[in-house]
């Protein structure tokens, strides 16, 4: 059995804060802003559309590469995650630029859905109205699985078959209420970066955890946001 580390040496080893935890996720919310906000003005000055859908593209594909890597090397998050809200800025950047050009002030309305659906949920979390218990924590892991799983499957049949899977963008009833399904999903996510980050401070676990659970809360921001668009843009 291992033995655990002697007092002394517990305290000389620096540990997760939850001051700690605020400030590094105000710096990724940042390199995620400041990076999505010139992608979007660049694309405006210089009306090169023809590169916008590429650049967008790729920015959410080395975003997720960051993504997976940090999820599985979490003591490399101090270096990976700034790489990864950097090409996540892109890609929403560009995205929120598409919207936008369709529907105005867009963007804005999900970012204030996102901002009352986070204070909701820490306050419900807070007041421990909503317990977080190991299988809820399982159910929302595989409900979030089916969700990118049926998101992956229909870009593959769009792809190669030219199937369209009506439900994703469809103004319909049965559109409206599988995007305000997705939505209430991420939106529950929220619950579990909490408690991660609780658990993180409290725990005082290894430094580079202040990183990962900053990281996570980002990762949901993001896809809420995606997902605060797609049911704006259907019931309007």
């Amino acid at each position: 059995m291992q033995e655990s580390p002697a007092p002394e040496t517990f305290q000389k080893k620096p540990r997760a804060t939850l001051k700690g935890v605020i400030k590094i996720f105000c710096i990724l919310i940042s390199i995620l802003i400041t990076t999505g906000a010139l992608s979007w003005l660049f694309f405006i000055k210089t009306k090169l559309d023809y590169l916008s859908f590429s650049f967008m593209i790729s920015g959410l594909i080395i975003g997720i590469v960051f993504a997976i890597v940090t999820t599985y090397k979490r003591r490399w998050a101090p270096y990976l995650t700034p790489f990864f809200a950097f090409f996540e800025g892109i890609f929403v950047g560009i995205y929120a630029y598409y919207v936008e050009v369709r529907l105005s002030y867009v963007t804005l309305q999900a970012i204030c859905m996102i901002i009352i659906i986070m204070i909701s949920t820490l306050l419900i979390y807070r007041a421990k109205l909503f317990p977080i218990s190991d299988q809820f924590k399982k159910f929302m892991g595989f409900a979030s699985i089916c969700v990118i799983l049926f998101y992956f499957t229909s870009m593959i049949l769009n792809l190669i078959f030219g199937i369209n899977v009506v439900v994703i963008d469809s103004r319909e009833w049965y559109g409206i209420l599988f995007t305000s399904t997705v939505v209430t999903i991420v939106s529950l996510l929220f619950f579990i970066d909490y408690d991660l980050i609780e658990k993180v401070t409290t725990m005082r676990v290894s430094k580079f955890m202040e990183w990962y659970a900053a990281f996570v809360v980002t990762i949901t921001i993001i896809w809420l946001f995606i997902e605060s668009i797609h049911l704006i843009i259907k019931v309007r």
